[in-house]
């Protein structure tokens, strides 16, 4: 399982001149940020499912920490975190650019360490296909929060009864909502399938408390719909499945093996003993640490396998392998620190040509090229601790530097 790391993008204009929240929010504001705080902004389009983590903005104010020589005016950053789509990406860089062209001023990546705005080298997802990705991300980040979990209870070659009993309900709850929202998400974006499943059953029973949710919109059609299902019950989940997107899940778990079981054998034993634990406070003793790892290996299997058919019907699903930005340079200061130091991250790149950065109107259809800006020095003042810190291991360096604090 590859997961896409919780990187933060930044991008960086000292402006040129002092502002104003009125005047930064005559530009942005049109452009539908909302303000969080009275230096936070934030930017999220729903429409068409366009964004997946949206786009901050950061008005810092000027620091007593820059050098003098330096236009101390204040700095505008626009920062995007963990995983973000296509539109995220180029909003990140169309609002940067805007600003400049306002209020003028040097833009600096911080990540890539140079005067370069992101090329936006993202897959553009359609609605349905970040809609459904979402569905699995959210699925393998809480398989994440497990081994995370595991680790820090289990001390090797130690049983401990109360975390199995635990840990065994988590996972087929994680089967039962990974597979209920993927129903939804799908029907949600495939309204002509969701009035002919519903015309297929004919009358369905609504009761008093159906009809009110319905009518209050405290519940849509379609968690009208999956309600019929019952998604750890591995039959009604088959069903629902086949009637969804004509798949036999069921029959493909029984033909494919872990060991010497079947996919199918080994999750309706997980489901088992789940019952065992819930409905009769009873704790297998056979329950070791290796058997939940092997509960927790076969999730991962047959979601993993689901996800393979569903992209051969032609959904690009996998955020790890389409939502990756392709930039060797940050993905080589992540993994190498103590190849760069302090200095390399806050200057910006050597004197160059004198070339003023064109903004360029991003929409759908275009992609923006790295330009290259007006280079002046681009340094913090020295402090009192530099010349502690100046021998200081770089990985702590790097701790050391400066960046918007997230609030999300």
């Amino acid at each position: 399982m590859e997961l896409l790391k919780y990187m933060a993008n930044y991008l960086k204009l000292q402006i040129a001149k002092k502002i104003t929240n009125k005047q930064l929010e005559k530009i942005i504001l049109p452009l539908n940020f909302k303000k969080r705080s009275y230096s936070k902004y934030f930017w999220f389009d729903e429409n068409q499912n366009n964004s997946i983590s949206g786009c901050y903005l950061y008005y810092e104010l000027p620091s007593k920490n820059f050098n003098k020589k330096v236009n101390n005016n204040g700095v505008l950053t626009s920062a995007t975190y963990g995983i973000v789509s296509y539109e995220d990406l180029q909003m990140q860089n169309q609002i940067i650019l805007e600003l400049q062209k306002a209020f003028d001023g040097e833009i600096y990546n911080p990540n890539l360490n140079n005067n370069q705005i992101y090329k936006n080298t993202l897959t553009k997802l359609q609605p349905v296909e970040k809609k459904l990705g979402l569905t699995f991300y959210n699925f393998e980040k809480k398989l994440k929060s497990f081994d995370y979990f595991f680790k820090q209870e289990y001390e090797e070659g130690e049983d401990n009864l109360e975390i199995q009993s635990l840990l065994i309900p988590f996972l087929v709850s994680l089967l039962e909502s990974f597979f209920y929202e993927f129903y939804i998400s799908y029907l949600e974006i495939n309204p002509n399938l969701l009035e002919k499943i519903l015309i297929q059953k004919g009358r369905l029973k609504l009761n008093y408390l159906d009809l009110k949710n319905l009518l209050e919109k405290e519940k849509n059609l379609t968690e009208f719909l999956a309600s019929y299902y019952n998604f750890q019950n591995l039959y009604s989940l088959d069903y629902a499945f086949r009637e969804l997107m004509n798949l036999e899940l069921l029959e493909r778990w029984g033909s494919k093996k872990i060991g010497d079981k079947s996919y199918l054998e080994t999750v309706k034993n997980l489901i088992s003993q789940r019952h065992k634990i819930i409905h009769n406070l009873f704790s297998n003793d056979n329950s070791t640490p290796k058997n939940i790892l092997d509960y927790k290996q076969i999730l991962e299997l047959i979601v993993n396998d689901f996800i393979d058919l569903v992209e051969k019907k032609g959904y690009r699903l996998r955020f790890s392998k389409y939502l990756k930005l392709d930039t060797k340079e940050t993905s080589d200061i992540l993994k190498n620190p103590e190849n760069i130091n302090k200095s390399q991250l806050i200057k910006k790149t050597p004197q160059t040509n004198q070339t003023q950065l064109k903004t360029e109107k991003i929409n759908s259809t275009h992609e923006i090229e790295n330009k290259t800006v007006n280079n002046k020095n681009y340094i913090k003042k020295p402090t009192e601790n530099s010349s502690k810190n100046k021998n200081q291991n770089p990985k702590k360096q790097l701790k050391n530097l400066s960046l918007p604090t997230v609030f999300i």
